[in-house]
């Protein structure tokens, strides 16, 4: 195994990842101080636009029904070790579900992006208050996830398996599930009073950069998505 991929697996094992349950695709992972941190500051610094007369205006717009959703800036990701860590684990999980090399999937990982809009990207931030819910729903993308940054321990996460089970998971703050973009999921109704503030990420998988030694790739777009 290439040393620099050795390096990248061995982080993430290192750092407890892990599937939440066996045969299921849902993986719990701790963050790093820095990358914690940097959610942080930017749940502080985006709060401002979350009472603005013009927030309306800025709200990432889906599913949920959170008091207020906004878009981190390509500026404050592209500055960040927040994004190329949140690539290498887009890596990390498809190597570890799907057996791929990390070294082959190189450029294959991309945040889910619309240029041109001002929501430009499918990395934001959830603001969470009392009645706030966010029914069950899938992602677009390949890869998903829920990043737990500030008073979550009250709201849990269930997801909704194909077989019928549901999952209840506990989050705690500091952590991140990754999951495939169809995995059904929802929170219920929050009854507590103080702020929850989550986030959240979509990522491309372009099979087509998969560099194997045959030029052909053996996981298709579709079982990206759907190995459950």
């Amino acid at each position: 195994m290439a040393t620099k991929e050795k390096q990248i697996i061995d982080y993430f094992d290192n750092i407890g990842s892990h599937f939440i349950l066996d045969g299921v695709p849902i993986m719990e992972v701790k963050l790093p101080d820095e990358v914690l941190d940097e959610w942080l500051k930017w749940s502080k610094k985006y709060r401002k636009w979350k009472t603005h007369n013009l927030s309306f205006l800025k709200d990432h717009i889906n599913k949920g029904e959170n008091t207020f959703q906004i878009s981190i800036s390509t500026n404050d990701l592209e500055n960040s070790i927040t994004l190329p860590f949140t690539i290498r684990l887009g890596e990390y999980f498809m190597h570890r579900l799907h057996g791929l090399s990390i070294v082959k999937l190189r450029k294959c990982i991309t945040v889910r992006t619309h240029l041109g809009h001002h929501d430009n990207s499918d990395y934001w931030l959830n603001y969470t208050n009392i009645g706030d819910s966010n029914p069950i729903h899938v992602h677009a993308g390949n890869l998903s996830s829920v990043i737990y940054i500030d008073n979550v321990e009250d709201t849990p996460t269930y997801f909704v398996l194909k077989d019928g089970r549901e999952i209840r998971y506990e989050p705690q703050v500091g952590y991140v599930l990754i999951f495939p973009s169809n995995q059904q999921h929802y929170v219920k109704e929050k009854e507590t009073d103080k702020e929850r503030v989550t986030a959240s990420f979509n990522l491309n998988f372009n099979n087509t950069r998969y560099d194997d030694s045959n030029g052909d790739m053996s996981i298709t777009h579709e079982e990206v998505i759907v190995k459950q």
